[in-house]
C-alpha cells in the first residue's frame, strides 16, 4: 500500500510546485489507513521541512492518529519544532495543549467523528470565535496556525484575526494536478502571494520604524505618528497584540529620544478617544502618547468634545490634529475656541497640527481657510 501511494500521491507532490502539500499526504493516509501513522511519518519525514508535526483527534474514539496521553511523551523526544493540530471547537484539546505547551498549535475546523480535516475555516463568519481562541494560547505563548482554504478572503479575513500562520488546505491541489498542475497550483500560488504580502509587511515594521526615525532626525522633530492596524469587528481582543507591538517599537524609538504617537483613527482598531485611554494604561512608557483626532472618533458615535477629550489622560497628549470640517461651516464644525482654552486651562505644552482632510477642487483653498480659521480663533484667545 506504501508502494501505492509513492506512485499515485508522494511522486507528483515531490514536485517543486508542490513542496508544500505534505499535509494532504498526511490526512490522505490517515484516511485509508486508520491507524497510528507513526511508521509512515518517519517514510515521510526526509523529505518534509525541519519541523515535527503530530495530528490529534478529536477525544472521540477510536484515537485514529494518535492518543492524547501519547503527547507528552512524543514531547520529550521532539528536537526541533513541536506543533499540535487539532480541533479547538474541543475543550478536551484546547486543555491538552495549553498543558503540553509545543512551539505551535494548528486549528482546524472539524466537526465531531470527522475522520480528518476536509475543508478550511471561514475566517469571516467565524472571526469572532478565531480571534477569541487564538488570544487564550498566544497568552500561553504557543504560536497559532489556522487551516485556510486557498481562498484570497479566506487568506484576508485570516489576517484580522491575530493568528501568526496560516496552512492551506491542499487537497484540491492533490485531485487536479493529474488533470492540469498549473491550474492546481494557481490559486496556492495566489493565496500563498496574499499571505506573505501581509507576512512581509508585519516583519518589516522594526525597519520601517527606523527608517521613520531617521527621517525624525532629519527633519529635526521628536513625534511621530503611529496606528494600529486595520479595525476588527471586536478590537479589544486584539489589544494584547497591539501592546506587544507597541511595546516593542516603544523601545527603539525611546533610545532614538522619538515619542511615538498612537492617532485615534477610524478605519483602525483604535479609533476613540475611550480606545485609546485604555490601551495606553497597557503602555506606561513617556515615550508613546496621544495624536488626538477629535473628528475620528464621531463614526462610533464619541461626542469629540466634551466627552472625548474629557476621557484622555491630559499629560500624554502630545499633538491635536484639527480636520477642516471641524473649522470651517461643515456638520461637523467644533468650538475650537472653546477646546483651546480648555486645553490651556489643562496646561498642554504639546503640539497643534491642521490636516484639512477636504477633498476635491476645493482642497488647497479649504486648507487656507482653516489655516486662517486656527489663527483668527488663536489671536481671540
Amino acid at each position: 500500500m506504501i508502494d501505492l501511494f509513492h506512485e499515485r500521491i508522494l511522486a507528483p507532490l515531490r514536485s517543486r510546485e508542490a513542496e508544500a502539500c505534505g499535509t494532504f499526504v498526511t490526512a490522505t493516509l490517515k484516511k485509508w489507513l486508520g491507524w497510528t501513522l507513526f511508521a509512515v511519518m518517519a517514510r515521510l519525514r526526509p523529505w518534509k521541512r525541519p519541523r515535527q508535526e503530530f495530528c490529534l483527534p478529536e477525544p472521540t474514539l477510536p484515537h485514529r492518529h494518535i492518543r492524547y496521553n501519547d503527547v507528552f511523551e512524543i514531547k520529550k523526544i521532539i528536537t526541533t519544532e513541536f506543533n499540535i493540530e487539532g480541533n479547538c471547537q474541543e475543550q478536551k484539546f484546547v486543555d491538552l495543549v495549553l498543558a503540553a505547551k509545543p512551539d505551535q498549535v494548528t486549528l482546524v475546523p472539524d466537526a465531531l467523528n470527522q475522520i480528518t480535516s476536509n475543508h478550511g475555516w471561514d475566517t469571516i463568519t467565524n472571526k469572532k470565535y478565531l480571534i477569541d481562541i487564538i488570544q487564550v494560547f498566544k497568552k500561553s505563548n504557543i504560536r497559532v496556525s489556522i487551516f485556510v482554504d486557498p481562498v484570497i478572503k479566506m487568506v484576508e479575513g485570516a489576517a484580522e484575526t491575530g493568528t501568526d500562520r496560516v496552512e492551506l488546505y491542499t487537497e484540491g491541489y492533490a485531485k487536479n494536478y493529474p488533470l492540469n498542475k498549473e491550474n492546481a497550483i494557481a490559486p496556492y500560488i495566489a493565496a500563498a502571494k496574499r499571505a506573505q504580502m501581509e507576512s512581509e509587511r508585519f516583519a518589516r515594521r522594526m525597519d520601517d520604524l527606523r527608517t521613520a526615525i531617521r527621517n525624525c532626525h532629519i527633519l529635526k522633530v521628536d513625534l511621530l505618528r503611529v496606528f494600529t492596524g486595520m479595525r476588527v469587528a471586536e478590537p479589544e481582543k486584539l489589544y494584547p497584540r497591539i501592546v506587544d507591538v507597541l511595546g516593542e517599537m516603544t523601545l527603539v524609538a525611546q533610545k532614538e529620544k522619538i515619542r511615538l504617537l498612537i492617532e485615534n483613527e477610524g478605519s483602525c482598531n483604535i479609533a476613540t478617544s475611550a480606545e485609546l485611554t485604555n490601551l495606553l494604561k497597557q503602555l506606561p512608557s513617556k515615550w508613546i502618547g496621544i495624536n488626538w483626532d477629535s473628528l475620528n472618533g464621531l463614526a462610533l458615535k464619541e461626542v469629540p468634545f466634551p466627552d472625548g477629550y474629557d476621557v484622555l489622560p491630559k499629560k500624554r497628549i502630545g499633538n491635536v490634529q484639527i480636520k477642516g470640517k471641524t473649522l470651517l461651516e461643515y456638520p461637523e464644525k467644533l468650538d475650537w475656541k472653546k477646546i483651546f482654552l480648555t486645553l490651556q486651562k489643562d496646561g498642554y505644552q504639546g503640539k497643534i497640527g491642521l490636516e484639512t482632510h477636504i477633498f476635491g477642487e476645493r482642497q488647497i483653498a479649504a486648507s487656507h481657510s482653516s489655516m486662517k480659521e486656527i489663527l483668527r480663533i488663536v489671536q481671540e484667545l
